[in-house]
């Protein structure tokens, strides 16, 4: 099964065309998600936060063109987006009509994403892209060679109740389709990282090629999941 082909492409497929959103996904198990309500789990939740920069303008075959840079920043370990990217792919792969032994070699694969134990660890994935071929060289580049050592002075979680909490590590963006992951401790002398009435939980990063800070706030309050907080 050519699952990684599939994942290599999934941003380009999420964002394409106008949908209209069905009821809320959160309502309904995650097997039954359709397209729309995946995208609006994987997309405009309040697990997912964007942020567009416009830094500089460089010279094109049309005179001055400005240079655009998207950046989406995601909380890979909260489990309704996790659920999102499974069944995302279960739609694009046409789960239902697989046969068996395919649709158990896919199984093995989602449930390992499922069930990836996340109980020590907040997992931020961001993915950056931009509208200018050699921009996007440059911010591929340095995304697939920066390390934990690295990147441990540019990449912070602010947590209300620990402070600044410092990257545990970082891995590199994959042929998965969601970007680099950033990974912090889930919590801190025994104080986890958030609570449901703390105001936000904050990820910076200093994105080195565009001269940047990444600043990005999640509200507690707005990440519940089946009656708990979700991160």
């Amino acid at each position: 099964m050519k699952i990684k082909k599939v994942m290599i492409a999934l941003l380009v497929v999420l964002v394409g065309g106008a949908i209209l959103y069905s009821k809320d996904p959160l309502d309904t198990p995650w097997q039954q998600w359709d397209h729309g309500q995946v995208v609006k789990i994987f997309e405009n939740s309040p697990w997912v936060q964007q942020q567009t920069y416009s830094p500089e303008l460089t010279g094109g075959s049309n005179g001055i063109n400005e240079v655009k840079y998207q950046c989406v920043v995601r909380l890979f370990s909260a489990l309704p987006v996790r659920q999102s990217y499974a069944r995302m792919l279960q739609l694009m792969n046409n789960y239902e009509k697989l046969p068996p032994d395919r649709r158990q070699a896919f199984d093995t694969f989602v449930n390992g994403l499922l069930n990836r134990d996340v109980t020590t660890q907040v997992v931020v994935a961001v993915a950056i892209s931009t509208n200018d071929p050699q921009a996007n060289l440059d911010i591929k580049r340095f995304l697939d060679t920066s390390t934990t050592a690295t990147l441990n002075q540019n990449a912070f979680l602010y947590s209300p109740e620990l402070g600044r909490l410092d990257l545990g590590e970082y891995v590199p963006p994959g042929q998965h389709g969601y970007g680099a992951e950033f990974i912090f401790p889930r919590s801190k002398d025994g104080k986890p990282a958030l609570q449901p009435d703390d105001k936000e939980l904050r990820f910076e990063f200093w994105i080195a090629p565009i001269n940047q800070q990444l600043r990005v706030g999640f509200k507690p309050a707005k990440l519940m999941y089946k009656g708990e907080i979700s991160y």
